[in-house]
C-alpha cells in the first residue's frame, strides 16, 4: 500500500516543477541519458498520440502583471483550453512506455498544427537515440487528413527519386509505418455491428443473436455460462460506447461457445425459436475475438495464453501471417 500526500499538497508541489505544454527540454535530456546505455532492440518504440476532451477552463501564458499583490492577466492572451493533445512513446520490442509532451487547444486540433507537432515530436524523439518506427493514433478526422499529408508527402518524394512508394512516412530519417489503435478500430466495428448486420463469409450476423442468448442465460441465476456479461455489455440502449472492455467481452470465445450450443436447438426453452443466423453469428465473433488477439499480444509466451497463439507477440514463425492473409479477405471492398 502506497500512501500519497493529500491532494492540496500534491498541487503545491507540481506547481514549483518547470513543466508546460510542448517539447520540454528537460525531459528530453532525461531520456536521452536514459536510453544511452540500452541495446538497439531496446530503443525501437512506437510515437503514439491521443486526444482527449477538457472541462472548459482559462489558460494563459507567462506574461503576467503583479500589482498590489495580485496576479492581473492580460486579456489578450486568454483563451479556453476544452482539449489536450497527448504523446506517448512506447517500446515496440521491449515493454515499456514513457510520456513525453503533452499540448493545449481550444477545439480539436488542427491539421496543419498537427503536421508540425509530428514532425518536431519525431525530431525531438531521434535525437534522444531512440529509433521510432511507427505512428499509433485513432480514427479521428484532424489525425486521418494529417497522416494522410505527411503520406503524400512521402510518396512525392519516393516518385520524384525512383523509390518504390511503400504507404510509409520519412521523418528525420526514419521509416514511420502508421497504425491506428486497435481498441477504437474493435468499438467502431461493434458499434456499428449494433445497428446493421454483418455479411460475413456470405452469412448474416445478427447483434439480436447475442441479445437472445443473453436474455436466456440471464434466467438461469447463479449457473449463467457467460456470468462476466451485463446490460452494459449486451443492451444496446444501455451499452457504454466508448469501453473497450465492454466490448472485448462480447467478442469472446465464451460467448461463442453459449450461441454455438444454442444453435443446435430449434427453441429455447420458453419456446421462443432459435435464430436461424446463430451459428453464423456466432462464426464472426469468433474472427472478431481472433482478430483483436492479433494485433493485442503482449508477450512472447504466456502461459495464460497457450490456447490462444494470437495473443501472443509476432515472429518469424508465428500464426499471425497466415491469419492475416485470411482476415483480409473480409475486409477488402470491391
Amino acid at each position: 500500500m502506497f500512501i500519497l500526500p493529500s491532494e492540496t499538497t500534491l498541487k503545491a508541489m507540481i506547481s514549483h516543477l518547470n513543466i508546460g505544454a510542448g517539447i520540454n527540454s528537460q525531459i528530453f535530456e532525461l531520456i536521452k541519458e536514459q536510453v544511452r546505455h540500452w541495446n538497439e532492440q531496446k530503443k525501437i518504440c512506437t510515437i503514439m498520440f491521443d486526444e482527449m476532451a477538457l472541462e472548459a477552463a482559462v489558460t494563459y501564458d507567462s506574461k503576467q502583471d503583479k500589482i498590489d499583490g495580485f496576479v492581473h492577466l492580460n486579456e489578450k492572451t486568454h483563451q479556453f483550453a476544452d482539449h489536450a493533445l497527448v504523446f506517448m512513446l512506447r517500446g515496440a520490442v521491449y515493454k515499456w512506455q514513457q510520456p513525453i509532451a503533452f499540448y493545449f487547444c481550444e477545439g480539436q486540433t488542427k491539421m496543419i498544427d498537427l503536421k508540425a507537432i509530428i514532425k518536431s515530436i519525431t525530431t525531438a524523439v531521434t535525437e534522444t537515440g531512440l529509433q521510432p518506427i511507427a505512428l499509433v493514433s485513432d480514427q479521428g478526422s484532424s489525425f486521418q487528413s494529417a497522416i494522410k499529408d505527411l503520406i503524400e508527402e512521402t510518396k512525392g518524394s519516393q516518385l520524384r527519386t525512383g523509390v518504390n512508394v511503400d504507404g510509409t512516412i520519412h521523418l528525420s530519417g526514419n521509416v514511420l509505418s502508421v497504425f491506428y489503435d486497435p481498441p477504437h478500430l474493435i468499438k467502431g466495428m461493434r458499434n456499428n455491428f449494433l445497428s446493421k448486420n454483418v455479411i460475413f463469409e456470405g452469412k448474416i450476423a445478427k447483434w439480436q443473436d447475442i441479445v437472445d442468448v443473453y436474455n436466456m442465460d440471464c434466467r438461469h441465476g447463479e449457473s449463467r455460462l457467460m456470468h462476466k456479461l451485463t446490460d452494459e455489455h449486451v443492451i444496446p440502449s444501455k451499452i457504454k460506447k466508448m469501453k473497450v472492455k465492454n466490448c472485448v467481452r462480447v467478442f469472446s470465445k465464451t460467448v461463442v461457445a453459449a450461441m454455438s450450443y444454442t444453435s443446435q436447438f430449434p427453441l429455447y426453452p420458453d419456446g421462443k425459436p432459435v435464430s436461424k443466423t446463430m451459428k453464423d453469428t456466432s462464426k464472426f465473433i469468433s474472427f472478431m475475438d481472433d482478430l483483436f488477439d492479433s494485433v493485442n499480444g503482449a508477450e512472447r509466451f504466456n502461459k495464460k495464453n497457450v490456447a490462444k497463439p494470437l495473443r501472443q507477440v509476432v515472429t518469424i514463425k508465428s500464426k499471425h501471417h497466415c491469419f492475416w492473409k485470411d482476415a483480409i479477405n473480409y475486409f477488402a471492398l470491391d
